[in-house]
């Protein structure tokens, strides 16, 4: 189920909707390198990011999400990982905590087009009772929003939570 005016907003609602992935980023093949920064709100040890990885015969690729300070500077790495060559594998990489986190892949990758890697941001430990909130695109940063009109199309993007 997703928001729609009318609805009444439940905390066990904006959970579900909040524990989907909030971007997908497609391979688009060979020398393809890869990088987005993120910020998450995600609680630690919930899921942060999942990605599939075909490496061809020829193939292969070193895998890095990180999370980072505020100036961009990698505090934790929380995976490194090279794929070899004839790869098919699936990794899920959860939260250190809310903040901001990086996926990429190292220079020279060599993948095939069309994987999948998802990535999530929504808070997903909100609570009845406590006080509806609104955050900025997970691009822009994790700032809260006040004076923000909520609507059901930033709740239904995951940018919603409560405080």
């Amino acid at each position: 189920m997703s928001f729609s005016k009318g609805i009444s907003i439940t905390a066990s609602e904006l959970n579900n909707t909040n524990s989907a992935h909030f971007d997908t980023l497609t391979t688009q093949g060979n020398g393809w390198t890869p990088s987005r920064v993120w910020y998450s709100h995600r609680s630690s040890g919930s899921p942060l990011v999942t990605l599939t990885i075909h490496c061809g015969i020829l193939g292969g690729a070193t895998m890095r999400v990180e999370r980072l300070d505020a100036s961009g500077n990698v505090i934790d790495t929380l995976l490194s990982k090279t794929y070899g060559w004839n790869t098919s594998t699936t990794e899920t990489v959860n939260s250190k905590g809310e903040g901001w986190y990086r996926i990429r892949s190292t220079e020279g990758t060599q993948i095939d087009s069309g994987d999948t890697w998802y990535l999530y941001a929504g808070k997903t430990d909100c609570t009845k009772g406590h006080k509806l909130t609104l955050y900025e695109n997970p691009y822009n940063g994790g700032n809260r929003l006040t004076g923000q009109l909520i609507t059901a199309e930033l709740l239904n993007a995951g940018r919603g939570g409560t405080i």
